[in-house]
């Protein structure tokens, strides 16, 4: 009981506190949006603008700020919680590295939230419709990732779903993976292993670096709009235009896909194709009344619909009658070092008699009729 007390307190102290995790996702969003909030307000914009100082070193000092806000109180109440682990007979709990890892992945993660959503407030004229492009933005990646492998799921009779690929999807939202990660390594039993039934890699570094790139690239970004930003464009939707048409572009292909699976799957394939048309229409008008503040808005660009709706459509019968040619690939026989005839590499073969049969059964499953050995459930994955 005492060594497990001690495990406990050791992975609280080490980043596993999850109350911890759900303050720093609170105030990145609230502190980004917070400090910016001004350029929604025609009033303070004026104000704030008018102001003997550069725009650069007014949004340092706002960033920079926001980022104070959570990172004093941050370092506080570790000491306060160390000090109260030795305090109360715990100090054995006490892992130096670990607690100190665990602060530069969580500020990591936070730095990338605070970015994003310093990015959102500036690109938008309007504080809901920032929180909801936040939302969009830190979500849609994740879920892109996921419409994608039902798409190969419906589409490539050859396709196959591994674990890495929802780990991959899983990898592309910081928060989620806020609550992914302990220090440098994945948690176990965390968002990964419930998903797919089996834990992450251990190492975490090469993904926090990649989000440590993410917030710096969105922190730039946001400096540079923030500078070009017409002080006019308080209490419009999103204040640079140019932003709208890619933005509108990827919601209805993104919603579209959503519909066209969710209909599929309830009520067949001929669904999926009307899903894939309510889906887009509907995301269309809802982002011209946003863009608008207007509902006579909703017929509004019509060109555009008719053009996004002739991409998706392009697209998905792209992927229908395999015009990249997925389900008839194969690697190169001198590229294969190990087989695995089960599909789960559990247990790889390497001798080359074995790969040469292997890469056999391979060619003739492309050569064969894979939706009528579905039918039969008579296949078998072949890694």
């Amino acid at each position: 009981d005492w060594q497990r007390a001690l495990e406990q307190v050791a992975a609280l102290l080490g980043g596993g506190n999850f109350f911890v995790k759900t303050a720093l996702v609170v105030m990145a969003i609230v502190c980004g949006v917070v400090m910016f909030a001004y350029l929604h307000s025609r009033q303070k914009v004026d104000f704030y603008h008018s102001l003997p100082i550069s725009r650069t070193r007014l949004f340092v000092n706002n960033f920079l700020t926001g980022i104070l806000l959570t990172l004093l109180p941050y370092l506080v109440m570790l000491v306060i919680a160390v000090a109260c682990a030795f305090g109360m007979g715990f100090g054995a709990a006490f892992d130096g590295a670990a607690v100190i890892s665990a602060l530069v992945s969580q500020m990591i993660l936070f730095l990338t939230i605070y970015a994003l959503s310093v990015l959102t407030t500036v690109i938008c004229g309007n504080t809901v419709i920032s929180l909801l492009l936040l939302a969009w933005v830190h979500l849609s990646p994740m879920l892109a990732r996921i419409l994608f492998i039902g798409l190969c799921e419906k589409f490539y009779s050859t396709y196959a779903m591994g674990n890495e690929h929802m780990q991959f999807a899983l990898r592309l939202s910081p928060v989620v993976e806020l609550f992914e990660i302990n220090g440098f390594s994945y948690l176990s039993g965390g968002v990964t292993s419930v998903m797919t039934g089996k834990e992450s890699p251990g190492s975490a570094v090469g993904l926090l670096l990649a989000y440590l790139v993410v917030a710096v690239a969105a922190t730039a970004l946001a400096l540079w709009l923030f500078r070009i930003r017409r002080s006019e464009r308080a209490g419009v939707a999103i204040a640079f235009v140019r932003v709208k048409l890619p933005l509108k572009v990827f919601m209805c292909l993104f919603m579209g896909v959503a519909f066209g699976l969710v209909f599929g799957m309830i009520a067949g394939d001929f669904w999926f194709w009307v899903g894939l048309v309510i889906g887009t229409v509907l995301t269309h008008w809802i982002v011209e009344i946003v863009y608008a503040f207007d509902f006579h808005a909703i017929f509004g660009k019509p060109l555009h619909l008719v053009v996004i709706l002739a991409v998706l459509f392009a697209g998905m019968l792209c992927m229908k009658f395999d015009v990249t040619g997925y389900d008839t690939w194969l690697p190169d026989r001198n590229d294969i070092q190990a087989v695995s005839v089960n599909g789960d590499a559990s247990e790889m073969l390497s001798d080359e008699s074995n790969i040469d049969a292997a890469y056999r059964l391979a060619e003739i499953g492309c050569e064969a009729n894979a939706d009528a050995l579905r039918e039969q459930g008579n296949y078998q994955g072949i890694t």
